[in-house]
């Protein structure tokens, strides 16, 4: 019964892997950091937050500048109209971009009815948003569509492909802001360096259990539970629709570390048994003792 129940858990954990480590895959590749997403929906402060959004909309944008834009340059109004349409991804058949406005095209809408401002008054007010101090340096500032919070990577390489479509100006002329822009630096520096920083905690993992338990067998079963362990913390949130953010990754390398350490705690037991009561029934005793 026994040696039927071992091999049943071998089975079960053979056949639950491909999907766990499917479900951790994807996972990463839907890793997204906004941190409205942080905050609990129970939270006052949440609900208010969410109230001020559905009213003044989101601060997904983006504020784009190069070097000579001016209030009279006629690269701006040409960028901001190829920004406004929709990328040419085929995927992507809608704008990305609710509204795209600039330093000279709020200018003009201040200075028409209804408000008629004097000109002088209109760039005052705007001085220190869209308009530099020196009255003509200006930028553009793209607000991202609420459909396209999910494709902000390609919200962002939209942008820099528009500027390549205007006479005079290249992707590596633009100088690029924002929440949004900040959102997807950190998206993409944890995706490249956790790899890196997995692979060497992994080897020191397992070079210093090999150390301690002088057994290949030993170090191998303990290190496939924990990085199961770890890998099932994380394909949980893919199959019930949770978005991976920086926070939320700090659960699989907490629940690494504990998994090693329950290892490690059950092999000191399991060897404590066989020395004093032999092979015979020591790995039960060691799990029941480590239950206590």
């Amino acid at each position: 019964m026994t040696r039927r129940f071992a091999t049943g858990c071998i089975l079960f954990l053979l056949i639950a892997a491909p999907p766990i480590l499917y479900g951790a895959y994807r996972a990463g590749l839907t890793q997204e950091n906004r941190i409205e997403e942080w905050l609990p929906k129970r939270f006052d402060e949440t609900k208010r937050l969410y109230w001020f959004a559905e009213r003044f909309g989101s601060d997904e944008l983006l504020m784009i500048s190069y070097e000579g834009c001016t209030l009279d340059d006629p690269r701006l109004p040409e960028l901001a109209r190829h920004i406004a349409q929709p990328p040419d991804d085929p995927a992507i058949d809608f704008p990305l971009f609710r509204e795209v406005f600039t330093g000279p095209r709020m200018i003009e809408q201040m200075t028409e009815p209804p408000l008629e401002l004097p000109r002088d008054e209109a760039m005052r007010r705007l001085e220190g948003w869209l308009i530099g101090e020196d009255h003509q340096t200006t930028c553009a500032v793209a607000l991202i569509a609420p459909e396209a919070y999910d494709y902000r990577e390609a919200a962002i390489e939209h942008v820099y492909q528009s500027a390549a479509k205007v006479d005079g100006l290249s992707r590596d002329d633009l100088r690029v802001a924002g929440n949004t822009i900040d959102g997807v630096a950190i998206n993409q520096a944890t995706s490249q360096r956790m790899m890196t920083l997995m692979i060497a905690s992994l080897a020191i993992c397992v070079s210093l259990m090999y150390v301690a338990f002088r057994s290949v067998l030993l170090t191998w079963f303990v290190f496939c539970t924990a990085v199961l362990s770890e890998r099932l913390s994380f394909a949980w949130m893919f199959y019930l629709g949770a978005t991976p953010d920086s926070v939320s990754l700090m659960v699989p390398a907490v629940v690494y570390v504990l998994a090693i350490s329950a290892g490690v705690h059950l092999i000191n037991y399991f060897r404590d048994e066989v020395a004093l009561h032999g092979l015979p029934g020591a790995a039960e005793k060691a799990v029941r003792h480590a239950w206590r």
